[in-house]
């Protein structure tokens, strides 16, 4: 669970960011902030990732721009970010095509935008809605008849661990995953 690109774009200096392309994907989700100088960290991305770019792997291979673009949307890439006046001037036209093709929102931020301004402020928003979303389950679970297997399995899924609870002699009274 995180935030829509067209959420992001109301935090800090991503107010201030121009939709260069992609309108048509705003609503994609933003779970991850990545970095990215190289095309080929493509196959390292998660997923939901919001991907700063210097432009560097950009301007590096002209003949595959339309191909890292893809990549990306194939990735699930949430959105794009470039600065202006980096390695290049500006984004090239195909990159702008297949973006907008493949709904992949590219931003562009001032040159002189420090990264850092960008991923924390992002983060802050992702984690915070996740932590309002896990609240209200446990709110929720509280008020219903779960077992204590359910609520296990409930946690187990946030955190992605085996859980259990033990008695007073030390002895599991519930496991999860079952049979753990």
């Amino acid at each position: 669970m995180g935030i829509t690109v067209k959420d992001a774009m109301k935090i800090g200096v991503l107010a201030n960011a121009k939709l260069i392309a992609g309108a048509n994907g705003l609503d994609r989700e933003i779970e991850h902030v990545t970095m990215m100088e190289v095309p080929e960290a493509v196959q390292w991305l998660k997923g939901k990732d919001l991907v700063l770019a210097n432009n560097f792997a950009l301007a590096k291979q002209r003949s595959q721009q339309s191909n890292y673009i893809q990549a990306m949307a194939a990735a699930n890439v949430g959105a794009l970010i470039v600065k202006n006046q980096s390695y290049i001037d500006g984004v090239f036209n195909v990159i702008i095509d297949v973006a907008n093709m493949v709904g992949l929102p590219i931003l562009e931020v001032s040159a002189n935008v420090d990264y850092n301004d960008i991923i924390r402020p992002v983060m802050e928003a992702v984690i915070n809605k996740e932590s309002a979303h896990i609240c209200r389950k446990i709110a929720e679970m509280t008020m219903v008849d779960n077992t204590l297997e359910e609520r296990l399995d409930f946690l187990n899924s946030i955190w992605g661990y085996e859980s259990a609870v033990f008695n007073t002699e030390g002895y599991p009274i519930a496991l999860s995953p079952k049979g753990w």
